[in-house]
């Protein structure tokens, strides 16, 4: 190397430094100033700034790390919370738990957290279906877990086939990275299919009808008995992780007895994936299933608070397409006898401002029960309910409306959608402030008095 390549090699990995250091202090420096002012948590936005001064910043950040990422429609949140938990087990874990799974998010998570965990050994990082692409580029992860494609947010995400061609096309770049995919899934099986490190789980689908189409050969794809094939060959792949009994899971390293404190067979199944996740960069299965028994609720999911003034509890769950309404729906439909029910439906960008799907999605099985329905878009949740022949009242405000349903049952279960979640969780964790109880009072007498009419 010439004198001069040597001072070329010097200068930029001296502007590297500099930039890093640069992008670190800003991002840093504007997330204490939105806690600051209350603007937010800055999960987001410290990210965006840091890529803007460093475009490498995210390379740099996981050097020393081993980076497990999580993609998918459903199941994100919660999957990466296990994994997170697992791998915590067997070295400190930096991870996104607040959920922000774009880019900029998962910068802002990774700063943060290495801020406290200089010396991490593991990253559990939930990711985006459409930005997989792009942040595994950057990161080159030790490990992805795939868990599903359907239907989300109509106005402006992709087509799922589309978004299953680029995965492929990603999983070809990255012959290092060991991948973890849900087997039951067809279009993540063809995203996964040229992938030699590839551990098949049997992850489950409740919902099939976006994944009815061959990717292979545009032909159609029959389930049955558990298993899917199409007349061109493609087929379900033989599975290393599957479920053997209600809690315990087979795998190569045997039988190993789960303990959650989460709800729903659809959790049963992302510990499953998380299982399985963990094992791909040597965290033992009865290892990781100890850290996983701690999780209790994910970012308010399946979190139950006290509502102030009775004796009742609202416990707060999550979904947002198809997919996911009707894995909860087969939840929540064991404990209506015994809880109140509310949906929460909103329509911003967040959620996708086309709420159509809402027609997909089984609420028959709440024929023959009250459902309170709130939020921006309470009233066509109300009338996709009335042709379900669900008896429905409509009270626009969350809060009020889970007061009106606990004069019917001191116990109440919530069902929304991302924004309306969130609006109730802060509620909820409010609600013992006169302001809260002055505005839901207000919310139910105006509903009292429109009922009159």
């Amino acid at each position: 190397m010439s004198d001069t390549e040597i001072r070329k090699s010097v200068w930029s990995t001296s502007e590297r430094l500099v930039r890093k250091q640069l992008a670190l202090l800003a991002a840093r420096a504007s997330a204490g100033a939105l806690r600051f002012f209350k603007l937010g948590q800055g999960q987001s936005l410290p990210g965006k700034i840091a890529l803007r001064i460093d475009p490498e910043i995210l390379s740099e950040l996981v050097k020393t790390i081993d980076v497990v990422l999580v993609s998918g429609t459903n199941g994100k949140t919660t999957t990466t919370a296990l994994l997170a938990s697992g791998l915590e087990r067997s070295g400190p874990t930096v991870t996104n738990a607040g959920g922000s799974n774009m880019t900029g998010g998962v910068v802002s998570a990774l700063i943060g957290g290495l801020r406290s965990h200089s010396q991490a050994t593991f990253a559990a990082l939930e990711v985006d279906e459409i930005y997989l692409t792009p942040v595994a580029r950057s990161i080159k992860p030790k490990a992805i877990v795939l868990l599903n494609l359907s239907r989300d947010q109509l106005d402006r995400t992709q087509e799922v086939r589309k978004i299953a061609r680029r995965w492929k096309s990603l999983l070809g770049e990255l012959p290092g990275a060991k991948v973890v995919a849900n087997a039951d899934d067809p279009l993540v099986v063809f995203a996964a299919s040229e992938v030699l490190d590839v551990t098949w789980v049997a992850g489950g689908i409740s919902w099939t009808e976006d994944s009815s189409g061959c990717p292979v050969c545009t032909g159609r794809i029959t389930f049955s008995g558990g298993s899917w094939q199409c007349e061109c060959g493609f087929q379900r792949p033989e599975v290393t992780w599957q479920l053997s009994g209600d809690l315990v899971v087979a795998s190569p390293a045997g039988n190993i007895a789960l303990e959650l404190n989460i709800p729903g067979s659809f959790n049963i199944r992302n510990s499953l994936m998380a299982l399985a996740g963990c094992a791909c960069v040597g965290v033992a299965p009865e290892i990781s299933k100890n850290g996983m028994a701690g999780v209790v609720s994910v970012s308010g999911r399946f979190q139950t608070y006290q509502l102030a003034g009775t004796d009742g509890s609202v416990m707060l769950t999550l979904a947002k397409n198809p997919a996911g309404w009707v894995e909860l729906i087969a939840m929540v439909d064991s404990w209506v006898k015994d809880r109140a029910i509310v949906i929460g439906l909103n329509a911003k960008l967040a959620d996708g401002k086309d709420p159509s799907w809402i027609w997909d999605v089984p609420f028959e099985i709440f024929a023959g029960h009250l459902v309170v329905v709130c939020g921006e878009r309470a009233t066509d949740m109300a009338l996709r309910l009335r042709y379900a022949e669900v008896e429905v009242l409509v009270v626009p405000d969350p809060y009020s409306a889970i007061v009106v349903a606990s004069k019917k049952k001191a116990d109440v279960v919530v069902l929304a959608n991302y924004t309306c979640f969130q609006r109730i969780r802060k509620d909820l964790e409010r609600s013992g402030s006169p302001t809260r109880i002055a505005r839901a009072l207000d919310g139910i007498n105006g509903f009292m008095s429109k009922r009159s009419k």
